[in-house]
C-alpha cells in the first residue's frame, strides 16, 4: 500500500516540485536536484518526527538546543534547508 500511494500520489508531486527547482538553477543538472529534493526532504522528516522531550538535538547539545521548541526547529530547519538549495 506505501508504494501505491507514493506511485499516485506522493512521487507526481514530488517530480512536479523537482521540475520547479531545476527552473531555479540551469547550472545544476537534474540528478544532483533529485539528490538535494531527497535529502531535504529527509532532513525535514528527522526534524519534524524527532521532537519529543527527549529528541536527540536536545540530547546530543545537554538541553543547549531543543527540537521540541517549534520556533527555534522552524528557524534552524529553514535556515538550513535555504542553504543547501543555494549552495552550487
Amino acid at each position: 500500500m506505501t508504494h501505491r500511494v507514493f506511485e499516485q500520489y506522493l512521487n507526481p508531486f514530488a517530480m512536479e516540485f523537482i521540475d520547479a527547482l531545476c527552473m531555479t538553477d540551469k547550472r545544476i543538472n537534474r540528478v544532483d536536484w533529485l539528490w538535494r529534493y531527497t535529502l531535504l526532504t529527509g532532513s525535514v522528516m528527522l526534524a519534524m518526527t524527532d521532537v519529543g522531550p527527549k529528541n536527540r538535538m536536545s540530547v546530543l547539545s545537554n538541553g543547549q538546543a531543543d527540537a521540541s521548541h517549534a520556533d527555534e526547529l522552524k528557524r534552524h530547519l529553514a535556515e538550513y534547508l535555504c542553504r543547501a538549495l543555494r549552495s552550487g
